[in-house]
This record gives C-alpha cells, sequence and structure tokens, in this order.
C-alpha cells in the first residue's frame, strides 16, 4: 500500500441558501452543503448577522424561518409569491427526512391549496402568514395561520364544473387522513396530516 493515495472522498456540493434575517431586500448568501442546512438550528443568518431583540443588527429585519428538532416555523407575507416560498420550504424538509415521491406531491399540493386559501380569504395586503410543520413517526403535520380577515369558516363545497373557486378543501379533504379548522389568538388556523 505504500506510495498509493488515499482514497478521496468528494465532499457535498456548497449551496448559496439565502440569509432568513428577514429582510426581503437583503442580497446575502450563506454557503453551505444541503446537510449542513438542514442541522442549523434557528434562522440561517449570514456572517455578522447577529441577532440583538430578535432583529438582525445589520439590516434590522425579523428571521423568518425556524427549526427544532422535526418542527419548521415560517412566517411570511401574505402574497402570492409566499405560496412558492413555502412549497419550496417544506420540499426541502420532505427531502431531508426521507419522505417518497407521493408524498411528497401531496403534501406540496396541500400546502398549496391552505396557502392560496390564507392568502386570498384570510388577510389582507400587509398581513403575515404563520406556517409551522412537524414531520416524524410516519407522519406529516401543517397548521397554516391566517389573520382570519374572511367572513364565515371554510368549507368544503359541492363539486360543479362551472365553478372556479371551492376546490381546494374538497382536495384537503379529499387527499389529507386528517383536517381541521379553528381560530387560536384571532388567527385562524388550517391544518391537516398526511400518514406515510
Amino acid at each position: 500500500m505504500i506510495g498509493r493515495e488515499p482514497a478521496r472522498t468528494h465532499a457535498a456540493k456548497q449551496v448559496g441558501f439565502l440569509c432568513e434575517c428577514g429582510d426581503s431586500r437583503c442580497p446575502k448568501r450563506v454557503q453551505l452543503t444541503p446537510d449542513e442546512y438542514e442541522q442549523q438550528r434557528g434562522p440561517l443568518l449570514a456572517p455578522a448577522h447577529a441577532l440583538t431583540s430578535g432583529r438582525c443588527s445589520d439590516c434590522g429585519g425579523y428571521p423568518r424561518w425556524y427549526r427544532d428538532a422535526d418542527s419548521v416555523f415560517g412566517l411570511v407575507a401574505a402574497e402570492p409569491a409566499a405560496i412558492a416560498q413555502t412549497r419550496a420550504k417544506l420540499a426541502q424538509s420532505l427531502l431531508a427526512a426521507g419522505a417518497d415521491g407521493a408524498c411528497r406531491d401531496e403534501a406540496l399540493l396541500l400546502l398549496s391549496e391552505v396557502m392560496s386559501n390564507a392568502v386570498r380569504h384570510g388577510s389582507r395586503e400587509g398581513d403575515e402568514i404563520e406556517l409551522l410543520w412537524t414531520i416524524g413517526r410516519g407522519r406529516l403535520h401543517v397548521a397554516v395561520r391566517d389573520r382570519a380577515r374572511g367572513v364565515g369558516v371554510p368549507v368544503v363545497l359541492a363539486a360543479e364544473a362551472e365553478r372556479e373557486e371551492g376546490r381546494g378543501l374538497r382536495i384537503l379533504d379529499r387527499l389529507a387522513d386528517s383536517w381541521s379548522e379553528r381560530i387560536i389568538g384571532g388567527r385562524r388556523e388550517v391544518a391537516f396530516t398526511l400518514l406515510r
């Protein structure tokens, strides 16, 4: 074995993750491997972005995403762009947890429907939507809380070919193993569970 070079292992490729300080104008990125990203506790902040009183000392923004063991908490603006943002975050979490393709597809579809309802019916301009999901023990639990600005409670509507609205909760009712709606602290929470 003398004279042979030791076997080289390939380091996982680093990816530029956006700083999660909460300022949508913050251009800073953090270079991490996907595994390092998943192991982060608390918001992923660029170097020199220390939190003081819950705010980033550099740009003044609030952190938007937190990780704690098997749970992820997010806070996003109540706008259509937030739907894609939350889908991407949940997709990362599911991939890291080893969820199969069918489970990921169903979870992302359900999240899209619940987020769409929260943006369209439960919020106004300037509002924020809270998210919490937990992955573990063969289940995914997702909760989405909006400002409850809409009138009435979400209901599953009868199928009508001409109706453009009302399909989201039918999809939720059909694909989720369970789902619920409730008011917590003045916010409407729609939650669903998928069993793997």
